[in-house]
């Protein structure tokens, strides 16, 4: 294979966009989280504190269910989107939409009139006269707004892929925005407590979902819709959503896990100080982690669906820059400031101390959370089973869950946050151990560490990889796009064809799709096969269907778009989608 490319291109650039996206999103989830936690410490108390550490359970099965219709929706929708098939992409987006809606009703009446029971089992019994209440109260109100929290983590990543990145960020804003203002009401004028507390959180979610709902007044992109509704998709959306959610139930159980390891064994003020660094500081830097998932998991269904090697393994290496990069320095930054950022919560001294200690542990692990959240939802994204299954209990229940059990017995509460870095570390050596045991030799080259089948692409010679940067670009990459078919015997006529393709798509696309004065690429990947070459030409620029341009006649102006009706009427198939921003074009050019 021939490479054409630098650090620069499509599929790093777009990582980077939605990511930029995601940790905004993600950011703002966590200050919102962050400002309740700083609230709770400076009026209501450790005993609030602890109360409100005990339902992250809560949180993890409001992930385990929205995320299981959440994320089989985006794989499924996204491998159609990959085979041109919007029209049941919409399908299913609309059943699964249903289908949630009816559950987190359900769910919230559930949640709230056994809200006592509920918070008896995640530990409030403990203590029935100062965690059952409080557990009890915060529990009863967030119910109120679980299914707009369901619809908002549903909507989020369809409304991405549709490419409105910005209406994601302005719901997160005002979803912040409304939680922090009310919950300032709550201590401040109402008093409402705990109770007060959860109503502002399900407020802000009903803003965050209300907003996001307004997005599908566009009628581009995946949208709702109650007519030719497909029930058979509804078996790849539960064999899709069912590795994320099989990962965020072992998420549940380990949390379940700790909180009861810390309930048994140590004090509440260390359950309070693990509440502040889990439910509060740590989210906030964490945020980095978490996006990098959601961003893999939303680009590895179309590239794995077009079987696009070299875009995984751009994928993985800005992954790897970024953890070994900003995740580097957020971690140093955190040790140096980590009083500082404590002391924010004003809690009590012994507190504050504990806290300060388990944050300066747990932060050293952030840039090998951040690979592990690359390889938990990779899997995902590609439907590995056995892979999924293996991160899921490994990463995200069973190292933990026995660092935490050993070495509190060993070296008391310094051992549990000892073993959160420590439980990160081990995952990467169970990765390292797959894939020597899968190629039988120590793992050398990045295929390697992305588990690819021998026959996921085509041969390396029979493939060629191009990346233009600008327009001066397009003559001397129509004449290699030349060369390329003769070298495969392609007859003249059918390599000139390959040719003149390349030349008019790519310099239309600069022509008219890259003249807004930001930086855009044009990636195109050109392949040999016994029958056909195919062409895939996938650029940054704005959506622009060349499919429905050469449609368009002038009748006042017949030269108008003559270029791409004469490429379609001398290729054999062409099909279009947009997916990220990313326009994607794919055109057959037969042998004959």
């Amino acid at each position: 294979m021939r490479r054409f490319y630098n650090d620069k291109d499509v599929i790093q650039n777009t990582f980077r966009h939605t990511l930029i996206m995601m940790i905004i999103y993600e950011l703002a989830s966590s200050l919102s989280v962050m400002i309740d936690g700083i609230i709770l410490a400076q009026f209501l108390g450790k005993y609030a504190i602890a109360a409100h550490g005990l339902t992250t359970p809560y949180v993890n099965m409001v992930k385990v269910v929205g995320g299981f219709f959440a994320a089989g929706t985006q794989i499924t929708c996204t491998a159609l989107i990959g085979k041109s098939q919007l029209k049941e992409s919409n399908s299913v987006f609309s059943l699964s939409a249903m289908i949630l809606g009816i559950i987190s009703i359900l769910l919230c009446a559930l949640l709230f009139i056994f809200s006592d029971f509920f918070a008896a089992i995640l530990g409030g019994a403990k203590d029935q006269v100062n965690l059952l209440p409080r557990t009890s109260d915060y529990l009863r109100r967030l119910a109120l707004g679980l299914p707009f929290h369901f619809g908002t983590t549903f909507l989020i990543p369809i409304v991405v892929i549709n490419g409105e990145k910005k209406r994601v960020n302005v719901a997160t804003y005002v979803m912040m925005a409304v939680n922090t203002a009310g919950d300032l009401v709550n201590v401040l004028l109402i008093h409402g407590g705990m109770l007060g507390m959860g109503i502002t959180t399900s407020i802000g979610y009903l803003f965050s979902f209300a907003i996001l709902l307004l997005h599908f007044r566009k009628k581009t992109g995946i949208q709702f819709t109650v007519k030719g509704l497909n029930p058979g998709f509804m078996k790849e959306v539960a064999s899709a959503g069912f590795l994320p959610s099989f990962t965020r139930i072992w998420s549940l159980i380990r949390s379940y896990v700790i909180n009861m390891i810390y309930v048994m064994l140590v004090s509440v003020t260390a359950l309070a100080a693990n509440s502040l660094l889990q439910s509060n500081i740590k989210v906030v830097f964490i945020c980095i982690a978490t996006a990098i998932g959601q961003t893999v998991l939303m680009m590895t269904g179309f590239l794995y669906s077009e079987h696009d090697k070299s875009g995984l393994i751009r994928m993985f290496m800005a992954v790897l820059s970024i953890c070994l990069g900003p995740c580097v320095l957020v971690s140093i930054l955190v040790i140096i400031f980590a009083r500082p950022i404590v002391m924010v919560f004003g809690a009590e001294r012994d507190l504050i101390d504990l806290t300060v200690q388990a944050l300066r542990i747990f932060i050293i692990g952030l840039p090998i959370i951040g690979i592990k959240m690359f390889y938990i939802y990779y899997f995902q994204g590609f439907k590995n089973r056995q892979l999924s299954f293996i991160s899921s209990i490994v990463g995200e229940f069973l190292y933990i869950s026995l660092a935490s059990l050993i070495l509190v017995k060993l070296f008391g509460t310094t051992g549990l946050w000892v073993a959160y870095p420590l439980s990160e570390f081990l995952y990467l050596v169970t990765v390292f151990i797959i894939a020597w045991t899968k190629y039988r030799h120590c793992p050398h080259n990045l295929e390697e560490f992305l588990f690819l089948t021998p026959d996921f692409d085509v041969s390396e010679e029979d493939k060629l990889d191009i990346i233009l940067h600008s327009g001066d670009e397009v003559t001397g990459i129509s004449e290699t796009a030349y060369d390329f078919c003769m070298e495969h015997q392609f007859p003249k006529r059918e390599s000139s064809i390959v040719a003149l393709t390349v030349e008019e798509m790519t310099r239309n696309v600069f022509e008219h799709g890259a003249n807004d004065g930001k930086i855009h690429y044009v990636d195109l990947k050109i392949i040999s096969r016994s029958d056909k070459a195919v062409l895939r030409i996938r650029d940054n620029c704005r959506m622009f269907n060349p499919n429905e341009r050469a449609e368009l006649v002038d009748e006042t102006d017949v030269m108008k778009n003559v270029g791409l009706r004469m490429i379609f009427r001398l290729t054999s198939k062409t099909s279009y989608i947009n997916i990220l921003n990313l326009n994607n074009l794919v055109i057959e050019i037969r042998r004959p």
